[in-house]
């Protein structure tokens, strides 16, 4: 016997071929109503963006668990050239932030993770009810290994 679980994808910035953030909450509200068990979210720069979804999501009944979809830059190029791609978008002010730290990949990678477990922490402070996380990796893992790390020694220090 097999038990399978259908997970379909949310976007906290909303689908970039929708029109409106409230017609793509209509569909992701149709796929759960079809069978979906969760919902995995694109990646976001944005803890106001990942808060403000999941609140839009349980508004209109969709009570599924939610992961967020992280996602951790290890170089300036795989950020920009991801944005692209995606249609994800960050604030002219982040972008410049990252920009500043290009030339040195020590520096940027340092500054990515602190930049992600800044909205990590926001998340999950919200109290909003996140199920959990799922990390972009692009098959790249210095910058998770250092986020799960800082984590788990925050988690201790809690304790």
């Amino acid at each position: 016997m097999y038990n399978i679980s259908i997970g379909v994808g949310g976007y906290p910035e909303g689908h970039p071929d929708c029109p409106t953030i409230e017609e793509d909450i209509q569909h992701l509200k149709e796929k759960v109503n079809a069978g979906a068990d969760f919902i995995i979210t694109q990646l976001c720069f944005s803890a106001e963006t990942i808060i403000n979804f999941i609140k839009n999501c349980r508004e209109n009944d969709i009570n599924v668990p939610i992961i967020v979809g992280i996602y951790s830059p290890e170089n300036y190029r795989t950020l920009i050239r991801l944005m692209e791609i995606t249609k994800v978008t960050m604030s002219s002010e982040q972008v410049a932030e990252y920009r500043q730290h290009r030339h040195n990949p020590t520096k940027f990678q340092e500054f990515a993770v602190q930049k992600t477990l800044e909205m990590i922490t926001e998340i999950f402070d919200s109290d909003i009810g996140v199920y959990g996380l799922q990390f972009f990796s692009l098959n790249k893992f210095n910058n998770i290994k250092a986020i799960l790390q800082e984590m788990n020694a925050l988690e201790n220090r809690i304790e």
